[in-house]
């Protein structure tokens, strides 16, 4: 009896979690304008191992396992001098063990939601292969979480979470693409175009063709956007995006979007009078750089201050501007050091007693310029161990915090998530947050050595976005997810693409004693549906991580496992209740069948999906 009385709450859980996203609103008794302000910069493309603050960590870490890693130029980290970056590393605090997904958009997806690709539906990057006109989030995105609790907000640079579209001119109504906390509010297939800012100027997605022949875009030459209107800019898309950045703080200072003009000459009077620092409101502002991604090139030379025989660390890459006609592995630091100086320029004007800086990384270095140990491919023709990889240098990024009572110079070896970052503003900005798979690292910023506030981290990769509708872990031909735990990490790969090998494989390895990932502890026979072998002392990690993964619902037990993933109530009305809704479903959460409705056969759908208890 008790069991039929719990089954409607369980569902009445899942209608309802959505219906209030979260508490919105100032914090009782607290004055909006003594809020921090708050800056996040997130860089593209740049693992730990191009930023000198984690070249001594990285190198102790690999020296350890492999003796002469110093001397090795592939074990060797060689980072871009990056001489303010490092700066601000000493002012605040370094996490060592922070993961992302192993591509863009679905990272960036994760910090404005705080949920989990497999929640809000982005699995891939958007590109202008599929007609995805913005990330369609089943919560409020940060921006409008936060707006509504008094702060101005700006997003600038590279936004990612809208298709391209030919050219990158966006072709929607400006009207569409800026919406506010008093726009139509409700959880089901909401398009937060434009993420819920207030002010946006930049480039939809990546400055370059993807594909198309006729773009001929670049960081010299490319589309901007500015809150709607596109633009040709010969400006240089970082030192644009910090222009954008320092006039935002500036309010006697006119953003550089008030005077573009459109392709057909129309002045863009978008923005022209728009300052952050108004009315003595606290500020969010959300600076995605370009940088590192590609096209590669060099620099311009006046951003590459760093000329032979100066002060400046013996691997700074700017000594020579042309060293090398074409190299990735050149141009990429170059890139960086120059993207460097330019934040530098931002940094001046910040005042870290009451703002908070955080700078995280959307996913690791490109394979093609790795200066890392990556050198062994997996098969099947997947992604080598870089980006775009659930290795270690795919979703290994780097995450500083600097602000208001961060103890300098100080480390945490927590494991933490891009993901965590929608909790961690929040509460810094005093606002309520219950994004599902977010958990906030204040109590790191106060004590780094604060016990674990989650026992593992997961990244994955799926495609395609928002497929098939209505289903909130779809059923891609590509599923990557990787968990991991203080000492094991677990990859399931399901792979099956047109003239590729057919893959269903799990690894798992040891990362503590094994960094590179060389050794995988489980072993199985030819056939892919046979069970998995498991080494010898490793069983009870592997089952732990296998649980949790099936608990999560986004794996099921395969044939002759036996790990016995016995799932109980309170499993059962966690996975109900956070799962997130996507595309044009009325019904927010638990749908699981594709019905647009939370029913009953969603919870059969669950149990068929989960192991029984005995």
């Amino acid at each position: 009896m008790q069991q039929r009385l719990l089954i409607p709450f369980l569902l009445l859980v899942a209608t309802t979690a959505c219906a209030q996203p979260h508490p919105v609103g100032d914090v009782p008794g607290q004055d909006y304008r003594r809020r921090p302000n708050l800056l996040l910069i997130v860089l593209d493309d740049m693992g730990p191992d191009l930023l000198g603050a984690y070249r001594k960590l990285l190198l102790e870490e690999r020296d350890k396992h492999f003796p002469g890693c110093a001397e090795d130029p592939d074990c060797n980290p060689v980072p871009a001098w990056t001489p303010n970056l490092d700066a601000l590393a000493a002012e605040g605090m370094l996490f060592s063990r922070c993961w992302a997904n192993p591509v863009c958009s679905p990272t960036r997806a994760q910090i404005m939601t705080g949920a989990h690709g497999f929640r809000n539906g982005l699995g891939s990057v958007i590109s202008l292969k599929r007609n995805v006109i913005d990330a369609r989030f089943g919560r409020a995105p940060l921006a409008w979480h936060l707006g509504a609790a008094g702060y101005r907000s700006a997003a600038v640079g590279k936004w990612h979470l809208q298709s391209n579209l030919r050219n990158y001119r966006w072709q929607l109504p400006t009207s569409r693409l800026l919406l506010t906390p008093q726009d139509n509010h409700r959880c089901a297939a909401t398009e937060y175009v434009g993420g819920g800012f207030d002010y946006r100027a930049g480039s939809p997605g990546n400055l370059r063709s993807d594909g198309d022949p006729t773009d001929v875009h670049d960081y010299f030459n490319w589309i901007k956007n500015c809150n709607g209107l596109p633009s040709e800019s010969g400006t240089y898309a970082t030192t644009d995006s910090v222009d954008e950045a320092i006039a935002l703080l500036d309010p006697g200072q006119a953003v550089p979007c008030a005077t573009a003009t459109d392709p057909n000459g129309d002045p863009n009077h978008h923005g022209a009078d728009f300052d952050l620092v108004r009315e003595g409101r606290p500020w969010f502002l959300y600076l995605a750089f370009n940088g590192a991604h590609g096209p590669w090139h060099y620099p311009p030379p006046e951003l590459c201050p760093y000329p032979a025989g100066s002060d400046s660390a013996s691997w700074a890459f700017c000594d020579d501007p042309r060293p090398v006609p074409g190299d990735p592995f050149v141009q990429v630091r170059q890139m960086v050091e120059a993207l460097d100086m330019e934040l530098g320029r931002l940094l001046e004007v910040v005042d870290l007693r009451e703002t908070y800086v955080i700078v995280v990384g959307d996913n690791g270095t490109s394979n093609e310029v790795l200066s890392t140990r990556s050198r062994f491919p997996p098969p099947d023709c997947l992604d080598q161990r870089g980006k775009g990889s659930l290795y270690d240098s795919g979703v290994r990024v780097p995450l500083l915090v600097a602000g208001p009572g961060v103890p300098a110079g100080t480390r945490c070896d927590a494991l933490v998530s891009a993901v965590d970052l929608f909790a961690t503003l929040s509460e810094l900005a005093g606002v309520p947050s219950t994004a599902p798979d977010s958990v906030s690292l204040v109590p790191y910023l106060r004590d780094p050595e604060h016990p674990p506030l989650r026992p593992t981290v997961y990244a994955e990769r799926f495609r395609d976005n928002f497929d098939p509708i209505c289903q909130s872990f779809p059923t891609q031909a590509r599923y990557l997810r990787a968990l991991a735990n203080d000492r094991f990490k677990l990859i399931r790969v399901q792979h099956a693409e047109p003239g590729c090998l057919p893959v269903n494989r799990l690894e798992l390895y040891e990362v503590g004693n094994d960094p590179f990932e060389e050794r995988n502890l489980l072993f199985h026979p030819d056939k892919i549906d046979d069970p998995f072998v498991l080494a010898p002392a490793s069983d009870e990690d592997y089952c732990a991580l296998r649980c949790e993964m099936i608990r999560m619902g986004v794996d099921k037990e395969a044939p002759g496992e036996s790990c016995n993933c016995c799932v109980g109530l309170d499993d059962l009305a966690r996975a109900l209740s956070q799962l997130g809704c996507i595309d044009d479903c009325e019904a927010c959460t638990g749908d699981r069948d594709g019905d647009c409705d939370v029913d009953l056969a969603d919870l059969a759908y669950v149990l068929s999906n989960y192991g029984s208890c005995e």
